[in-house]
């Protein structure tokens, strides 16, 4: 499962609402929703981060969404990647898949959120311990990159904010560097707003699987 693409992405999503650098806002607007979660992120406060992301909801809809994206694309992906076995199946396959790996991959990535909010000790080996070792790893790219607020819109109760990353001239910040990620979020009854999916899932699945190519290396797997 280590090289279960879906896995990598839950890293990458909580970079991309773990990004510092945003400016002051009123309190019942999305500007000021996203400073909170990149707070509680960069302070690994963890009641703080679900006062304004529904986390496990963000979870479920970036495995779901994220590998039904990897299915339809599987076959431009293993053009891409020849010699990732990850893309050696059809879209039929890649769907049984995520659905048989969906439990496995939730419980993990909830996992991976106890690890780095409760500051666990990253076990020495993916293979010790998944979820301390990747919150780890999480630890690493927030320390590697930072993120820009570029542009927020309203269109009703729903609005969405565009996060672009910017990595350091590093090992792990140039993986995450030009990242673009685009936050769904919802007014809630008192006016305040609630951070619920990514919504450009799409449009991230190349980067974010060119990055994660070049992951794998990095960590001595083939």
């Amino acid at each position: 499962m280590k090289r279960a693409i879906c896995i990598f992405v839950g890293l990458f999503l909580l970079v991309g609402i773990g990004a510092s650098g945003f400016c002051y806002y009123s309190e019942r607007s999305p500007g000021y929703t996203l400073s909170q979660a990149a707070k509680a992120i960069r302070d690994r406060d963890d009641n703080l981060l679900v006062q304004y992301v529904d986390v496990e909801g963000f979870f479920a809809a970036a495995y779901d969404e994220g590998s039904e994206e990897l299915a339809k694309e599987v076959e431009h992906l293993h053009a891409m990647y020849p010699e990732d076995f990850f893309f050696w199946h059809d879209t039929a396959f890649m769907r049984e898949y995520a659905k048989t790996h969906r439990s496995y991959a939730l419980k993990l990535l909830q996992g991976i959120r106890q690890a780095y909010f409760v500051g666990t000790a990253p076990a020495a080996s993916i293979e010790e311990n998944p979820a301390t070792w990747l919150a780890g790893e999480v630890a690493k790219f927030q320390q590697a990159s930072d993120g820009e607020c570029i542009d927020i819109r309203e269109e009703g109760n729903k609005a969405y904010a565009s996060i672009l990353i910017h990595g350091k001239d590093t090992d792990y910040g140039r993986l995450a560097d030009k990242l673009l990620f685009q936050l769904e979020m919802e007014k809630m009854s008192d006016g305040t707003w609630k951070i619920l999916r990514v919504s450009n899932v799409k449009e991230l699945v190349y980067p974010v699987t060119d990055s994660a190519e070049k992951y794998w290396p990095m960590q001595g797997w083939q």
